[in-house]
């Protein structure tokens, strides 16, 4: 449901309709590559591919063309930045919350009574509360804050799933265009935004996700949970004869939460989407091609920020590596929170054609992590899991074309996975725009 527009909206929107149609009148397209996946939770990768697709149609049929020098081009370009931001921005929100929390909520089989999206750029997720013996039974047994602090992150980890696919096309192409820095900057910063406008304990902000994911984290890592059973609700502690930062350790604090954010930002694709949206506004040109690191034909691009994991935070760092025509990336994290240290290795590569129309790739992924069903995190077992899966692509002709991508995982968290040990199954289709 939209709130009132207001007088800010008002002008994004007469901003997006005045530097669209003086885009149009050097209306010269591009061939644009869009994709739709689906799969049955309507997860985080579902609504990145229908958001980046979203935001490329609308990229293709009102191209960045105005190269003109001058002050009035440069204000054009100007405005064009601004409305690929607020869309790239409001795009991102609807799949935080419909795609993220949404999605978890559906795999948690969680009733969802409403979603709010606002043009002012904020949303909402409303769920049914869980019944006083569902969650008793559930917090004994360790299973509601963990699927608590899933649904939680689960927003920002949307936004990661999609920067992740933005960077891998911007490798693969070597350059990054104005619409892809909008689209990754307003999905990397997501969760380096969020950390940066809370502050306080927060101890009464109910609906801020970086708050309940701390408390959460606190809690699952508590010396003693009877006292919080009864009135633990959504990552809040509401009994007032039970204070949790005197009876247990505070093993994450807002602090770790603001290094994590310093962490991400020295992600380089986050100041190239920086840059390629600067260096359109000053020259108009809509392309930028991106630096790496070039050994013979060898290519290579390091990436590194901080992961939210529902049992603690971590630290990424990707590894994006090209030979030839061959593009993977390698994918090392780990963290420490409490007691417990874990870590995740990963390997995924594109899709590689091995016969006529037929291209395939794998997604290979193993962790050790503490047991998530843990109600007592401190002394939980760490367990080795793992994700396999085979990614296949069929070109019926030189536009239409099905992609899939067909596993097994056991339980652990991955960023965008369900979390039960179940099969992997996404499926869809691309399309290019000529």
């Amino acid at each position: 449901m939209f709130s009132k527009i207001k007088n800010i909206n008002k002008c994004f929107l007469l901003i997006f309709f005045l530097s669209c149609n003086l885009g149009y009148a050097s209306y010269n397209k591009n061939s644009t590559e869009i994709q739709f996946t689906f799969d049955e939770y309507k997860s985080s990768y579902m609504g990145s591919s229908l958001m980046q697709s979203t935001f490329d149609i609308y990229s293709y049929y009102f191209p960045h063309n105005n190269k003109g020098k001058g002050l009035l081009p440069g204000t054009i370009r100007t405005l064009r930045v601004g409305t690929d931001l607020y869309l790239a921005l409001f795009l991102s929100m609807v799949k935080h919350e419909y795609f993220g929390h949404g999605a978890r909520g559906r795999e948690f089989n969680r009733r969802i009574t409403r979603y709010e999206f606002n043009l002012d750029g904020s949303g909402s997720t409303s769920f049914v509360p869980i019944s006083d013996n569902a969650l008793l039974n559930e917090f004994v047994s360790g299973r509601l804050l963990i699927r608590e602090n899933t649904t939680d992150l689960a927003g920002m980890e949307s936004s990661d799933v999609m920067a992740n696919s933005i960077a891998m096309q911007i490798f693969s192409k070597k350059t990054i265009s104005v619409g892809w820095a909008a689209q990754y900057f307003a999905n990397a910063f997501d969760q380096i935004n969020y950390i940066s406008i809370t502050k306080g304990s927060g101890k009464n902000d109910d609906g801020n996700d970086i708050v309940a994911y701390r408390n959460n984290v606190n809690a699952l890592y508590a010396n003693n949970k009877q006292g919080m059973i009864a009135r633990y609700s959504n990552g809040i502690f509401l009994d007032p004869k039970w204070d949790h930062s005197v009876n247990n350790p505070t093993v994450l604090k807002n602090s770790d939460l603001q290094r994590g954010m310093y962490i991400s930002l020295f992600d380089p694709l986050l100041w190239y989407s920086v840059y390629a949206n600067m260096n359109y506004i000053f020259t108009g040109n809509s392309r930028l091609k991106i630096p790496v690191i070039n050994i013979d034909k060898f290519r290579y691009l390091p990436r590194i920020r901080t992961v939210l994991a529902p049992y603690g935070i971590s630290t990424q760092l990707q590894n994006y590596l090209s030979y030839d025509k061959y593009d993977f990336v390698l994918t090392i994290q780990g963290g420490k929170t409490a007691n417990q240290s874990y870590y995740t290795f990963g390997i995924e590569s594109g899709l590689i054609r091995v016969y006529r129309r037929l291209s395939v790739g794998a997604k290979i992924f193993t962790w050790l992590q503490p047991e998530l069903y843990s109600s007592y995190l401190r002394g939980a077992k760490r367990k080795i899991g793992s994700l396999m899966a085979v990614k296949l692509g069929y070109k019926f002709n030189r536009d239409f074309g099905l992609n899939t991508i067909v596993g097994y995982k056991t339980r652990g968290y991955v960023q965008g996975e369900i979390l039960n040990t179940s099969l992997v199954f996404r499926a869809g289709f691309s399309y290019i725009l000529r």
